[in-house]
């Protein structure tokens, strides 16, 4: 196996020496047997970089820049979008701008000021110093050499060719550039269309065509504004403004997160749908497989949303038919609590015979007829509560609910001669243990006085 003879050691004070003679590195390179890459890095070592720093601009001359750079691109490159009506066209870029800095020295000079645009006087000259001055952009459009993939077409009349926008600011044109737009898109020769007077205001004019195609695709038929314009060949914003103008433009509807109680009512308004509809929604059977469906008035979300809230929704309120075999409508559905529903509900097929019953009042009612007496100032739950630890049943049902303000039954505990709450005995003296301890202990039939002194078991 050979070995390679090794590399010799590069040089860098006759290199630097030869590039101060007017050498490159690539030259110093070949002429010595080295590598450009080598001789590039051995000198990076020795403090010396060959690579020109660019230069930093300001906002100004960054915005001149990179309009130098569109400039270049739709001359030379075939992929940039302005290339057809430039680099196609024969528009050159003269020898003298393909260097930046020799254009930003034009533009200092020539009075360039922030906003303006650059304009060709002569295209077949192209882009050079003496062929390019700096305009506004209502004067580039009124030359017709604006420069954006959007522009429109050139109009010829009376021997001059003009964008829209310019014709309509000529003296002889007596109507507006989007009147003038409509007239050109319906045909009339260019003249006529620019120097017919528009019809007297008292007057009736004949309705357009093209609005008429308008009036049919986009009110009739519901279509979008982009839709409207592809279809009768013309562009967006002469469709937008003709809508504003004669108040046919419809609004974009307000988003459902935005909307009052929004998220909520659109979740009860797809399940109550899906009710109806959907065999695989778990109700279907007792719902859609009855015949019930959804009203016509409510087939809309923003319709069902309107009546919920002027039928008072709340969050804590829920949806229910007043008649359990009625579709679902405005004129069957209420907001209900939960308590109220329990009324309407549709009477399942056991039967509702309670099973036991409880008489108070002179009256004999299951529990859940006597929580919906308006005497009753407790849950089901809290009536069968207070029963099952021996209350009357009259004081069972009257006895004032500890949450709305009242005195829970059995706190209040005699002991030691004297009546007091079960946390005013907890904070006594003579209490061992905490009210929890002490409500446990009473539960459990301790007396009063054991309940509450006795110490604590210790484990």
């Amino acid at each position: 196996m050979k070995v390679p003879p090794p590399t010799p050691r590069i040089d860098t004070e006759d290199a630097l020496k030869a590039i101060a003679q007017g050498a490159t590195a690539a030259g110093y390179a070949r002429e010595h047997g080295f590598s450009t890459g080598g001789v590039r890095h051995a000198l990076h070592r020795n403090g010396v970089d060959l690579r020109p720093k660019p230069r930093k601009l300001n906002a100004r001359e960054s915005t001149l820049a990179n309009l130098w750079r569109s400039i270049l691109g739709r001359c030379t490159s075939t992929e940039h979008p302005l290339y057809e009506r430039f680099g196609a066209r024969g528009v050159k870029l003269c020898a003298e701008w393909r260097s930046l800095d020799a254009f930003l020295a034009w533009a200092k000079t020539s009075g360039y000021r922030p906003g303006a645009c650059i304009d060709l006087l002569d295209r077949k000259r192209g882009y050079r110093p003496s062929n390019c001055v700096w305009a506004s952009r209502s004067e580039v459009i009124r030359s017709g050499l604006r420069a954006s993939p959007t522009a429109t077409k050139l109009v010829t009349a009376f021997g001059e060719s003009k964008s829209v926008h310019a014709w309509a600011k000529d003296p002889r044109c007596s109507v507006s550039g989007e009147t003038l737009r409509t007239r050109l898109h319906e045909g009339l020769p260019a003249e006529t269309a620019i120097t017919k007077k528009p019809a007297r205001p008292g007057g009736r004019r004949p309705a357009s065509p093209m609005w008429n195609q308008v009036l049919q695709h986009y009110v009739v038929e519901g279509r979008s504004v982009v839709e409207t314009a592809k279809l009768i060949g013309t562009d967006y914003h002469t469709v937008l403004r003709g809508l504003q103008k004669r108040g046919w433009f419809r609004p974009r509807p307000t988003p459902v997160d935005r909307m009052t109680h929004g998220r909520a009512l659109r979740k009860c308004w797809q399940s109550m749908r899906e009710r109806c509809t959907s065999k695989k929604h778990p109700d279907f059977h007792k719902i859609g497989a009855r015949g019930i469906r959804l009203a016509e008035a409510w087939k809309d979300f923003r319709a069902f949303h309107a009546w919920a809230l002027a039928a008072g929704y709340r969050p804590e309120l829920a949806l229910m038919r007043v008649d359990p075999n009625a579709d679902y409508g405005p004129a069957t559905c209420r907001w209900m609590t939960r308590r109220e529903q329990s009324i309407y509900k549709r009477p399942p097929r056991i039967s509702r015979k309670p099973r036991w019953s409880i008489r108070a009042f002179g009256e004999s009612k299951g529990p859940q007829a006597w929580t919906r007496d308006p005497r009753c100032t407790v849950s089901m739950a809290g009536l069968v509560d207070r029963l099952k630890r021996g209350m009357p049943p009259e004081e069972a049902i009257t006895f004032p609910n500890p949450r709305e303000g009242g005195v829970a039954p059995g706190r209040d505990i005699t002991a030691f001669g004297m009546t007091q709450t079960l946390a005013a005995w907890a904070r006594d003296g003579r209490a061992r243990v905490n009210a929890t301890s002490i409500g446990a202990r009473l539960r459990r039939g301790m007396s009063p006085e054991d309940a509450i002194a006795r110490k604590p078991f210790r484990a």
